[in-house]
């Protein structure tokens, strides 16, 4: 059962009746009329469980001594008795149609159908209701009687008694299977190393003496094997002495160290994880609560040995390493979980897999994502013929779709851990589940020469199953390219080497089973490698009963190895940046608003033909597996021969017409604005405006952003006002200038070298003048200090052109250049931003400008669509006005639009986005944050009955209150 609705959490001990409402707890029901004593509503919350485990807890850190309440309807077509199979962490109450049915007690970890309880239900509604700790998670089936439970995990083992040195371990939750495979139990301290070690029947008992231990966590390891001779391991912690000593400890060396260092940012982190665990600062701390802390303090004695010179405390069999390095895109402490097998040894190959987390819409600080303080991964530990993996979670840079610096930081995991470990290259797994689902296409497609084998589960969109028929039609050629490079299998065209296994339930209602669908079916007419299984009945949550998704697909991955020399490449890009498949290496493309298309196939012994569309300049890198490097070869590309030989190992061919001037696009460069992030970047604000107003705006512009990348990334961007930073600063880094020549001191500087010149009736891009009045131009352009790095100025030729701009780094413009002049597209018109702009372009490859890569705006459709006006600062809304439109809109088919009054301000709010919005006339506004333009609508009466919003998508809300 995974849909139930919860109330909680409430300060109560669980042997108490703690929702205080006439005839008990055991009465309880999730429904308005149910309240307290009071009169208080219970607040009962939906949630639908990821998995069979369920957790209690709420949003918020829980604490102890609080418990919540979970209920569930279960329907029968006739009376009579079911089983019910049970879970927990620790003690549970269960009734079923008021009726206690089970009581447990005492700390115990999660087992799935740890208990069976035979019941009577009625026929028709039977209501189940449950009680644990808040910081719970249980499990529940309802079965046939009779029925013989699959056991979800091979042993349940516990410690049931737990005194300062000694303690007692149960092998498993029961000794019903006391004649099977014996358990052994090991306690490691960190590092490994075993302090104790005994082999008992599943179900016995084993005192462990912990007397003349040093004091500190420990690991309890028990192993086993299953049916099919496979070994089955699983952990507990436990930790002697006193744990909030040792934390303090770790706040102390944190505190100490380098915070530029991976040692030191690693500690900082552990010291905050601590701390998010207890719930409290370390100084309020009053109670060794050791369990939610264990993991941290674990992970920081392993660091400790390998300070004092123990090379393999983490690098060891069933270790777990945090792999730690700063990115320099912001110049931020990033981290991946990875998980060693059971039986690492160095001295061999291991297969890896990479698991990609989904969304969180919480988008909380790295030590309150999910399970980053999990040492052990929820996966089985031997696969078939004894085979194991290294098993590692990214962290991707949090909700990043894994595109830009996210698709960056797989790679530099991947990197890591060949570097840290001993990774077979040629068995390396990609797999992600929702947005890591997406990812799993995404990062594949843009390195498929990485990957042995990929497994996409419930993940991946494109257009065409989003957009209407007359959407589609709407479409101008640019925007349906955006719009092709946005699908996730935009470049899939390169996994002809690759084998997929897609997962996906049918009754999932956050990614529509029909995206897959398309996809697969799309790979399945080109012939490629595909599987695709669809689970009947499963939504957006794990897909088989009792397991991880993982589970699912890791025997599948282990069936496939990689070629590192496929005959056969093909590649479909719009990324110059990600133009490399095997050994084809596209290094430039003719034109930035077409898909760079490569077929390549060696046809014989030192003949290849090489069919390319958009492409002036590519390499070839054959290795001695496909061509004799000591005699010619023969490249037929696009009809033409060429006869070459290999130079350092690479064939290079260009198009006559191919003329690269001193600064050329590249892969490292390839330009677009939504590049820009992808490289090492700081924040330039301009703080020179003669104009007050201007002054004040960039100043916001630019405050904008950073709240924004702080808000989305949790730290703040490398800023610099425009008159502190240094030449090494401007140099080392892309920049983003906030304020044009005359109005950042930067922009004004660096003007000679730029194609931009703004005026108060045009802006020019490289000799091309745009009339433009009131309007914001962006421009992305190479740093004259350094060539592989970019400029990206923002500005406007008035106040009133700068005051629309919002430029936020989650959804950023794919052009090297724009200019907006406050145009926004009505609700119901089928246009794009590029249509209402002024102009819109690529710079070619050289980096300028040709009327043949700027698109200019749709003059009709820029006709019909709303023009933003700049708020008057010296008029006083008033405020009886927006009143009128305080209140709860209701989004058909969506979240509630919640709009309140800040003073003067009209504030809208959906979900966690949300913003400013900006008055148009008394029932226009603008919603810079999103560049969006909310209109309210009356009744004939002049009552508010609703609002619609254009822009971003267009929709109808109706008023609620």
């Amino acid at each position: 059962m995974r849909s139930w609705k919860i109330a909680g959490p409430i300060s109560c001990e669980l042997a108490r009746d703690c929702l205080d409402i006439p005839g008990g707890e055991a009465v309880a029901r999730a429904n308005d009329d149910q309240r307290h004593t009071d009169g208080s509503p219970l607040n009962w919350r939906e949630n639908h469980c990821w998995a069979d485990a369920c957790g209690l807890s709420a949003d918020e850190a829980e604490r102890e001594g609080t418990v919540a309440y979970a209920t569930a309807i279960v329907e029968r077509a006739a009376a009579g008795k079911a089983l019910l199979s049970i879970g927990s962490t620790d003690g549970i109450r269960v009734w079923v149609n008021g009726k206690p049915v089970l009581a447990r007690d005492g700390r115990r970890p999660l087992t799935l159908d740890e208990d069976q309880v035979e019941v009577d239900l009625v026929k028709g509604t039977n209501t189940l209701l449950l009680k644990a700790a808040a910081t719970a998670s249980f499990s529940v089936r309802v079965l046939e009687t009779g029925t013989v439970v699959r056991r979800a995990a091979e042993i349940g083992p516990s410690i049931i008694d737990m005194q300062p040195e000694i303690f007692t371990v149960r092998t498993d939750v029961n000794a019903l299977r006391a004649g099977v495979e014996p358990v052994k139990i090991d306690v490691l301290k960190p590092g490994g190393d075993v302090m104790f070690s005994a082999t008992a029947k599943r179900g016995a008992l084993v005192v462990v003496d912990a007397k003349g231990w040093p004091e500190g966590p420990y690991e309890i390891r028990a192993s086993t094997s299953t049916a099919r001779k496979l070994l089955y391991v699983t952990y507990l912690p436990w930790f002697k002495g006193n744990s909030l000593a040792m934390a303090r400890a770790l706040a102390v060396d944190a505190a100490k160290a380098d915070p530029t260092e991976p040692s030191g940012f690693t500690l900082k982190m552990l010291a905050d994880m601590v701390e998010d665990g207890l719930g409290v600062t370390l100084a309020d701390a009053k109670h060794d609560a050791w369990p939610k802390i264990h993991s941290p303090l674990m992970e920081y004695a392993e660091i400790l040995l390998e300070r004092a010179g123990h090379t393999n405390a983490r690098v060891r069999a069933g270790g777990f390493m945090r792999i730690a390095y700063r990115d320099e895109v912001d110049g931020t402490p990033q981290f991946a979980r990875a998980f060693l097998p059971a039986g690492y040894d160095p001295a061999r190959k291991w297969p890896l897999v990479l698991a990609l987390h989904g969304y969180n819409p919480a988008n909380p600080q790295y030590v309150r994502w999910w399970s980053v303080d999990s040492r052990h991964p929820n996966l089985d530990t031997e696969f078939a013929g004894h085979q194991q993996v290294i098993f590692i979670e990214p962290h991707g840079r949090g909700n990043t779709q894994y595109i830009g610096m996210g698709d960056n930081d797989i790679m530099r995991v991947v990197a890591e851990a060949k570097r840290l470990f001993n990774v077979d290259a040629n068995r390396v797994y990609l797999t992600g589940e929702s947005m890591g689902g997406a990812g799993t296409w995404n990062v594949a497609t843009r390195h498929p020469d990485m990957f042995a084998a990929i497994a996409p589960v419930f993940g991946g969109l494109d257009y065409h199953s989003q957009l209407t028929e007359e959407q589609l039609a709407a479409l101008t050629p640019v925007d349906r390219f955006i719009e092709e490079r946005r699908s996730n299998w935009a470049m899939a065209e390169g996994l002809n080497n690759m084998p997929i296994y897609v997962h996906h339930g049918d009754a999932d209602a956050a990614v529509n089973v029909e995206w897959s669908r398309w996809g697969v079916k799309l790979l399945q007419r080109w012939g490629y490698d595909v599987r695709y299984r669809e689970y009947p009945g499963r939504g957006h949550e794990t897909l088989q009963t009792s397991n991880s998704n993982p589970n699912a697909t890791i025997p599948w991955f282990l069936e496939h190895v990689r070629d590192p020399d496929p005959t056969h490449v093909r590649l479909r890009t719009p990324e110059l940046r990600n133009a490399k498949n095997y050994w084809v290496n596209v290094l430039q493309s003719a034109s930035p608003l077409q898909f760079i298309d490569v077929d390549a196939e060696v046809m014989d012994r030192n003949l290849i033909r090489l069919d390319t569309r958009n492409v002036l300049d590519v390499t070839l890198t054959p290795g001695a597996a496909l061509v004799d490097a000591a005699q010619p070869i023969t490249v037929v590309w696009n009809g033409v021969a060429h006869e070459l030989r290999l130079a350092n190992g690479t064939l290079r061919l260009s198009d006559p017409a191919y003329h690269p001037g001193k600064v050329v696009k590249n892969a490292s460069l390839p330009g677009g604005m939504n590049d820009f992030t992808a490289t090492p970047f700081a924040v330039v604000i301009g703080t020179v405006a003669k104009d007050p107003e201007m002054a004040q705006l960039i100043r916001a512009k630019a405050d904008g952003f950073i709240r924004a990348w702080r808000e989305w990334q949790k730290y703040p961007p490398r800023v610099f006002e425009d008159t502190k930073i240094t030449d090494a600063d401007i140099a080392n880094y892309s920049l983003l200038l906030f304020g044009g020549a005359d109005a950042n001191r930067v922009t004004a500087a660096l003007s000679k070298s730029l194609p931009l010149r703004i005026t108060k009736d045009t802006i020019t891009i490289d000799g091309r003048a745009f009339e433009a009045r009131d309007a914001l131009v962006q421009m992305l352009y190479p740093n004259p200090r350094n060539v592989q790095r970019y400029l990206w100025v923002v500005a406007g030729n008035s106040p009133a052109g700068l005051s629309g701009a919002q430029v936020l780094p989650s959804n950023l413009l794919q052009f090297d250049y724009a200019i907006e002049d406050g145009h926004v597209q009505s609700y119901r018109q089928l246009v794009t931003r590029t249509q209402t702009a002024v102009v819109s372009g690529m710079f070619d490859y050289n980096w300028r400008y040709s009327g043949a890569l700027a698109v200019p705006g749709d003059s009709a459709a820029r006709a019909k669509a709303h023009r933003i006006r700049p708020p008057n600062r010296r008029a006083t809304p008033d405020t009886a006005v927006l009143d009128r439109y305080v209140g709860r809109y209701r989004i058909s088919n969506g979240p509630t639009v919640e709009v309140r009054r800040d003073g003067t301000k009209l504030m809208i709010k959906a979900g966690g986005d949300g913003g400013e919005l900006l008055p148009q006339d008394d029932a226009n506004f603008y919603l810079p944050a999103f560049n969006v333009w909310i209109a309210f609508q009356r009744d004939d009466s002049g009552k508010v009955t609703g609002l619609t919003s254009a822009g971003s998508g267009d929709f109808e809300a109706t008023r609620e209150d």
